[in-house]
């Protein structure tokens, strides 16, 4: 018999309505944003007959204008209501997509870049601290739930693109049109999602670090975290076909199925978070996934059949399922609670760096030197991350001082 003190089951037709109405709408905006940016690449190449470092171009305007969207949000974000944002979100990327079959030219590639940018760089923050609300349901639950429904939204679009692509013999002007109508779904079900700040969550807070890098160490370790991973991940959705096409000699449908691989291993991780939230084991998840990061790179990179591309895409999969939620969650637990908007803007836009010079830079290498060669120097900073990540979590005095030891 549930207790009458338990607020995650109290109310649940409340809770529940706003739960699964956020759920669904990650999943539909998270499908369709991938299946876009896996193929973004594609596109150009294939399409347009763009170079490797034009089309690194073009995904640097959708990480630079993702980070200005971020920072437009940091000093903004309470005073905004959050599902007009969304609103916004979700219609930008429905328009982006149009955009970019109908114009099939250089000049609406870049415009749909930017607006497919300033579409991720609005919606993700506020989807994350809207997760942190939700009336009735434990936090830590609530945004492990959200992060699972991310994971499915990216293990689901590129798997509808590769039937579509299959059906319809490799074009991807016809795949891209089936993903117009689900952000617009989205913004139609994001009216059934509490914006305010619920009163339980206040109250049982206790946190007392403020949404600054130089003064809250969750803060800090989440941002390493993600940029530890940005890095690969970045390699991965920008090249990631093409390395499957120049390396391992893999057809686009099969290229598009390994991101289905990719994002079934992050779901199955993210799924874990659910049923067994990190809570004290945050810093320790954060340093297995830093470990599992470098040997898939490493695999990536070194390896020759199409198993082990499919392997090291798995491998990097359990990582990205893991990482995003647990930063998330130490931001949470670790922040003022009038001060969570500002932090996730803060960790989505420091995040951003990556996204804004990473495609550039890399395509440059591949353009000069090769596919593996560019592998060889995600591993790079993927390293000294991982060391940067283990001095932050295991170190003395106020550095080894985490949400955990505050519950």
């Amino acid at each position: 018999m549930v207790s009458k003190g338990d607020s995650s089951f109290r109310k649940p037709k409340r809770a529940m309505l706003p739960l699964f109405s956020l759920l669904l709408i990650t999943g539909l905006f998270r499908s369709s944003q991938n299946a876009i940016q896996t193929t973004f690449a594609p596109f150009g190449y294939e399409i347009l007959r763009l170079s490797p470092s034009i089309v690194g171009f073009g995904m640097t305007l959708v990480g630079g204008f993702a980070a200005l969207a971020n920072l437009f949000l940091v000093s903004r974000l309470n005073s905004f209501r959050l599902r007009r944002v969304a609103i916004f979100g979700f219609v930008a990327l429905s328009f982006a997509i149009l955009n970019i079959v109908i114009g099939k030219s250089l000049p609406t590639y870049l415009d749909s870049a930017i607006i497919l940018g300033i579409s991720g760089g609005l919606t993700m923050p506020v989807l994350a601290t809207l997760a942190g609300r939700v009336p009735g349901v434990k936090r830590d639950r609530a945004l492990a739930a959200y992060a699972v429904a991310l994971s499915a939204g990216l293990a689901i679009g590129p798997f509808i693109e590769s039937i579509f692509l299959s059906a319809n013999h490799g074009s991807l002007l016809t795949s891209f049109l089936i993903f117009i109508p689900f952000p617009l779904i989205a913004a139609a079900l994001v009216l059934n999602v509490e914006d305010q700040v619920s009163s339980t969550v206040n109250a049982k807070q206790g946190a007392t670090y403020p949404a600054t890098i130089a003064k809250n160490n969750p803060l800090r370790l989440a941002i390493v975290g993600q940029l530890l991973y940005q890095v690969p991940f970045v390699a991965a959705v920008t090249f990631g076909a093409l390395i499957a096409h120049s390396i391992y000699d893999v057809s686009t449908s099969l290229a598009q199925l390994s991101f289905s691989v990719f994002f079934a291993f992050s779901l199955a991780s993210r799924m874990i978070l659910v049923w067994k939230p990190s809570g004290n084991s945050s810093s320790l998840v954060l340093r297995i996934s830093a470990i599992v990061t470098l040997f898939g790179v490493v695999l990536l990179g070194v390896g020759r059949d199409p198993i082990y591309f499919l392997l090291a895409m798995a491998l990097l999969g359990v990582p990205h399922g893991f990482i995003y939620p647990v930063s998330i969650s130490l931001i949470a637990r670790g922040t003022i609670t009038s001060d969570i908007p500002r932090a996730n803007s803060i960790l989505f836009a420091s995040t951003s760096i990556v996204s804004v010079v990473g495609p550039f830079v890399l395509g440059v290498v591949v353009t000069e030197l090769g596919y593996r060669a560019m592998l060889v120097l995600v591993l790079i900073p993927v390293l000294a991350l991982s060391l940067m990540l283990f001095r932050i979590s295991l170190g003395p005095g106020r550095n080894s001082r985490l949400p955990g030891d505050l519950a």
